[in-house]
């Protein structure tokens, strides 16, 4: 079976057990990925997940593709498709975990409630756009691959919508943040990607100061943003921007699992 964006993120995670970016990495693409959640009936007003209780806990069966769903199900089940994020605000309070492909992938795992929570309350945030007056833009402080990793995979959802987008920092006259300058973005895409963005950050470092800017490609920040920042491509294929591995983890750390 094609390995999945889940799939490399656990991956990287397990490789790697004690490093808080990767397990906030890992986090951050179960919010951003469309899960499939076994219901014990066809949802109307809300949805009521089929559960599995281990050790005095409730868990939600979930799948990250409707194929890792049917090889779970021994007969027809009514399901529901959403977000992770959607799913973790819908049952934010209950309690209960998330049992992630259980016993059909290798990346099987069960995400304990505090983690749920503690994923919840990260989620949803929106990005504002920085509204005070650019004095000058210089190259963004940012060591972290992982990252440039998340950026890249929440823009490469919107593939198509926009031209390209730079990382940079941003000099106000009163304070500095980094900015993100994207290009040729419709309308009607824009609150999405902000959005999608405000997640990223917020799972890896939540405490960064960051403002995103849409602008026209004839724009004359462009030119300036081009020089100075990390350029992200939003068509179907783009590389990864890459910078310095450099130590140090999210200062809000991600709940281990188990």
């Amino acid at each position: 079976m094609t390995q999945t964006q889940l799939d490399a993120a656990y991956g990287a995670m397990m490789a790697d057990p004690d490093n808080d970016s990767l397990r906030s990495a890992y986090y951050g693409v179960l919010a951003a990925t469309e899960v499939f959640v076994l219901l014990e009936r066809e949802a109307t007003q809300r949805i009521e997940p089929q559960l599995l209780e281990m050790d005095g806990i409730r868990y939600a069966l979930i799948f990250d593709t409707d194929a890792r769903l049917a090889s779970f199900c021994d007969a027809p089940t009514p399901y529901g498709a959403m977000s992770g994020r959607a799913l973790v605000e819908a049952i934010g309070g209950a309690r209960l975990g998330l049992a992630v492909n259980p016993g059909v992938a290798e990346a099987s795992i069960f995400v304990p409630p505090e983690a749920v929570e503690w994923m919840r309350a990260r989620v949803g945030a929106d990005i504002e756009e920085g509204g005070q007056r650019i004095v000058a833009l210089n190259a963004p402080m940012v060591e972290s691959v992982e990252l440039l990793k998340a950026i890249d995979a929440r823009l490469a959802v919107f593939a198509g919508e926009g031209r390209s987008a730079y990382l940079v920092e941003a000099q106000y006259e009163a304070d500095t943040a980094h900015l993100m300058v994207l290009v040729g973005v419709p309308e009607a895409a824009r609150a999405s990607i902000a959005g999608g963005l405000a997640e990223a950050l917020r799972f890896l470092v939540p405490d960064m100061a960051f403002d995103t800017m849409f602008v026209d490609a004839g724009a004359e920040i462009v030119a300036a943003a081009s020089r100075v920042g990390l350029r992200f491509d939003m068509a179907p294929e783009k590389a990864v921007p890459t910078a310095p591995q450099a130590p140090g983890s999210d200062p809000d750390k991600p709940p281990i699992l188990h």
